[in-house]
């Protein structure tokens, strides 16, 4: 079903004067351009998406699970290896499926206090802060880089 949105956009026009009365201008409205079943059928189709997004996110959250679980039971594993590695003294097990072997650990930098690293080795992310910034605008202060924008209107959608 598709709306017609010049001839919707003509009627309200020519109705304009009986908005006051609520159920007169929707009644004809829908009497000319069965826009309330159209937006039925769109409120339909949004309910239904809503069903599907919440089942993609509870499928995705055991699958999540499915992953941790999965990535818990190969380091597991690992450890097995590695101990019977470690229990024969021997630093390669040849297997049909593939090779063991142990490497020595790699290292790597562990911050103990961040407060004592030199500012110098440090990476600084800048960020504004939009709260102040929004507050001095308002005030009437100009900031140089930013300015006060207006997000388009929107549509508030309440399912009973």
């Amino acid at each position: 079903m598709r709306i017609d949105r010049y001839k919707l956009e003509a009627l309200a026009k020519e109705l304009e004067p009986y908005r006051e009365d609520e159920e007169l201008f929707w009644d004809t409205l829908d009497g000319e351009t069965d826009v309330i079943d159209y937006i039925t059928k769109q409120m339909e189709v949004m309910i239904d998406a809503d069903a599907q997004i919440a089942g993609a996110k509870s499928i995705l959250e055991t699958y999540v699970d499915r992953i941790k679980a999965a990535e818990a039971r190969k380091a597991k594993i690992k450890d097995v290896l590695k101990t019977i590695c470690e229990i024969t003294g021997e630093k390669k097990i040849p297997h049909p499926l593939g090779t063991i072997s142990m490497r020595q650990g790699g290292t790597s930098v562990q911050v103990n206090n961040l407060e004592e690293v030199p500012t110098q080795l440090c990476k600084i992310t800048k960020r504004p802060d939009k709260t102040a910034i929004k507050k001095r605008l308002e005030a009437g202060e100009e900031i140089d880089g930013v300015e006060l924008v207006t997000a388009p209107d929107g549509i508030s959608i309440r399912i009973k």
